[in-house]
This record gives C-alpha cells, structure tokens and sequence, in this order.
C-alpha cells in the first residue's frame, strides 16, 4: 500500500500460498473452557464477517481471495467440498445463549506483527457477540513459547506452506500430533492423517 502511495511507482498485489488463519484453543489448554463448546467455536465462526476482512482489513484488494480450508486452490490436495458458517451475528449470538455464555467471557487472541490488523478486526467482531476479546501483539519467541506451554486461547497468524505447492507442509504445520505445541484440538483423525 505504502509502494501505491509513490507517483514513481507502480506496486501489483498477486497471490501466493501465504494465508492468515485463526487457531482457537478447542481442548481448554490455557484454561479457558467456553472454547471447548462447539456452539461457542461456531458462534465465533459466524460472527466473522470474512468478506470485509478480505476487501478492507488485508492488504492487496482484489487479488485477496477467501478460502475454505488451510490451504489455497493451487495446491495439490485442495479439494474442498463444503464452506465455512456465513457471516451472521444473531446467529452467532443465539450459539452463545445456547451455550450458556449469553454475557460472554474474556479471550485474548494472540498474533505478530503482520498479522494484528486481522487481530483487531477479529477482536472487534467477537465484542460484537459478547466475547470481551482483547488483542496480544507478541515477538516470534514469545509466540512459540506461550504455544509450547498451552498458554493462548487463540492464535491469529500467518502460514505459507513454505511456498510449496501441495497440501502436505498444512498438515505438518497445524496437525502435527497429540501433544504437540501446536496440537490445540486433540483429534486423533486428522492426527493419523498428519502422520502418513
């Protein structure tokens, strides 16, 4: 955006496999345990108004593409067949109620740099659904350590597949296995998948 700004410069956004994600702490590691329902992780899901993330909050305009799972088109092994819960706060406020969390709970959510415009957006649409997010902006080191330890509700970040073109590094990077510092889900499915 800053390289637009220049008169003496011409800058093109192209897409490549990097992608922000969320990561929610579905199996209660740091303690907070409304993250364990999965009324509260759909409430979340559709009190995120993707669209407007993807035209006003990541930088690159119409070359930003919305995805359905963590990988993008052009790899290898992406076929994806369903789509993520549409945007729809009463919805996501019903979920809440259903779950027994009609006045909310605190959360923080959990990102690097390049990632705490989407970190501020996500805290804002989970206000919106009485979740009282708050945004952590934290140095790599501190990142992986807090992960390690089970410390984060949620993680806002960034991932690139390491440029290649196949879906194989999504499943090292976020399924690794149980006990693992990145294993906030616990699910032996994709855990086994994630091995062969």
């Amino acid at each position: 955006d800053r390289l637009a700004q220049n008169p003496n410069l011409s800058a093109t956004a192209v897409n490549s496999f990097r992608y922000h994600y969320l990561t929610l702490d579905a199996v209660g590691r740091s303690g907070l345990t409304a993250l364990k329902d999965i009324r509260v992780r759909k409430a979340i899901a559709h009190a995120i108004h993707r669209e407007e993330l993807r035209t006003q909050v990541i930088s690159g305009g119409k070359a930003v593409i919305s995805l359905n799972a963590p990988c993008m088109p052009d790899q290898v092994g992406c076929k994806v067949t369903n789509s993520p819960p549409e945007y729809n706060v009463a919805k996501a406020k019903a979920l809440m109620k259903e779950a027994g969390y009609e006045k909310g709970f605190d959360m923080t959510l959990t990102s690097l740099a390049e990632s705490l415009s989407v970190n501020q957006a996500l805290t804002g649409y989970l206000r919106k659904i009485g979740i009282r997010a708050k945004t952590q902006r934290v140095p790599i080191v501190a990142l992986r350590k807090l992960r390690a330890q089970g410390k984060f509700n949620s993680v806002v970040g960034i991932y690139g597949s390491g440029g290649i073109p196949d879906v194989s590094p999504v499943f090292t990077f976020y399924w690794s296995g149980k006990g693992r510092p990145r294993d906030y889900h616990f699910d032996d499915v994709l855990t086994k998948i994630g091995k062969q």
